[in-house]
């Protein structure tokens, strides 16, 4: 399964048959791994230049975005360039870029595996080895008569298990969208209509913290609350190093955490609203062909158990 980063929502649908593939710094990285995980033992790169041309363009003249798309947003740097005896011009982005190709390369050398750089401009990419296209070609492509194991495709059984298990994890998920925004409307009502001394706040406090560790403790809510979660956890502790010299000072300490605390649950109810819905609207495909299957009543049963 391809996709753009180690998202922890893949993750939790489980489908270890397939396994992922990702690392999507920029296509050719992406490109680069599936590269690796097909066993190639030698793997080109073409046009990963990664600089600037002389006349100070980013991309090339049929570009759709014009050649000059990037020019004017970074700050100018200069790097090795191919062959090594000159500077090109680049910026911060396609550096990091390039680190990250060296440190891929670097990984893939110890399973034997070389890499070939034939773009002949640009950066230099260390690791690679710089050869022409034309001489990668005439040397590595010798022999052209290759094997190639056959792929199979999976039983009608079998697709549709993994169907049955996804739906069955993105309606659970919906439940538990559905769960904690009540939860967390009904936690910040009660706190607002409530007349908070010292004591009182210590329990909100203590409570509000259950409340998130609970939150994280389910797997599909996970790649949706971590950003803003690190926000919060930042806030906090901002709040945390204010010193206190009596219990007045400590009661506006607390109220400051409480007010951190439901500006987060706030955002976090949005954001689990805005999931549900987004799931509701997409499950709708994954249904039907369900539907299409024979599966109507299996479908029926797993809303009515988990519903």
């Amino acid at each position: 399964m391809l996709i753009p980063r180690d998202y922890l929502f893949a993750f939790y649908l489980d489908l270890k048959p397939f396994s992922y593939v990702f690392y999507s710094v920029s296509v050719a990285h992406l490109a680069f791994v599936i590269a690796l995980n097909l066993a190639f033992k030698n793997i080109i790169f073409i046009g990963q230049d990664l600089a600037f041309n002389d006349e100070g363009d980013s991309h090339p003249k049929d570009y759709k975005h014009t050649p000059k798309y990037e020019s004017s947003n970074y700050k100018g740097l200069k790097a090795l360039a191919y062959g090594g005896k000159t500077q090109a011009k680049t910026q911060e982005a396609w550096v990091y870029f390039k680190q990250v190709l060296e440190q891929m390369i670097n990984e893939a050398k110890c399973y034997g595996i070389e890499v070939y750089n034939a773009t002949e401009g640009g950066l230099r990419i260390e690791g690679s080895i710089e050869k022409p296209f034309s001489l990668c070609i005439k040397e590595l492509l010798k022999d052209t008569k290759k094997s190639y194991l056959p792929l199979s495709v999976l039983s009608f059984a079998k697709q549709s298990e993994f169907l049955l298990k996804a739906f069955v994890k993105i309606i659970k998920s919906i439940k538990n969208c559905k769960k904690f925004v009540d939860k967390i409307s009904q936690k910040i009502k009660c706190i607002e209509q409530s007349h908070l001394d010292l004591e009182q706040t210590k329990k909100i406090i203590k409570d509000l913290e259950c409340l998130k560790q609970e939150l994280f403790n389910f797997k599909d809510l996970l790649e949706l609350l971590q950003p803003s979660s690190f926000q919060l956890e930042l806030s906090l502790a901002k709040i945390s190093v204010i010193n206190v010299k009596n219990e007045e000072e400590l009661l506006r300490k607390n109220l400051l955490f409480i007010e951190e605390f439901i500006e987060y649950f706030r955002l976090v109810k949005g954001l689990l609203s805005l999931q549900r819905q987004s799931f509701l609207k997409h499950i709708c495909a994954l249904e039907n062909e369900l539907i299409k299957r024979g599966f109507e009543n299996k479908i029926l049963k797993i809303k009515d158990n988990i519903c």
